[in-house]
């Protein structure tokens, strides 16, 4: 009976920390909303926003080569479709995204991870 409850007590413990370990629904929502700050951000070119969520954007000259480049594809968010846990982080979620892009529809899979220092999103 002891090794019984030992193992069930080994389970019930181990399913506690997967659980604490991925993302929550929370955490994919705020990841659904950090990814549309991002877009909204090249429609305003809001430098603070995007260098604030986008960690390879340094500097002043980054946000401009960042909307610059969003622009010349004519990148355009339409719609979040769903946020799921990433599988090879568990701070990390993967933001399913309707976009326009140099005029075609497509999918795009947008990266939001949770970090010490915030939300990281890469596109």
């Amino acid at each position: 009976m002891a090794c019984v409850s030992r193992g069930l007590g080994s389970l019930l413990l181990a399913a506690c920390v997967l659980t604490a370990c991925g993302p929550t629904p929370a955490s994919e929502s705020i990841a659904r909303e950090h990814v549309v700050d991002v877009f909204q951000a090249i429609q305003d070119r809001n430098c603070e926003t995007a260098r604030r969520l986008m960690p390879t954007i340094t500097d002043q000259a980054g946000c401009d080569d960042f909307f610059e480049d969003a622009r010349a594809h004519r990148l355009e968010l339409l719609e979040v479709l769903d946020a799921q846990p990433d599988g090879r982080n568990p701070r990390a979620v993967i933001v399913r995204c309707r976009v326009r892009m140099e005029g075609d529809e497509r999918v795009m899979l947008v990266r939001a991870e949770e970090r010490e220092s915030g939300w990281a999103v890469m596109m």
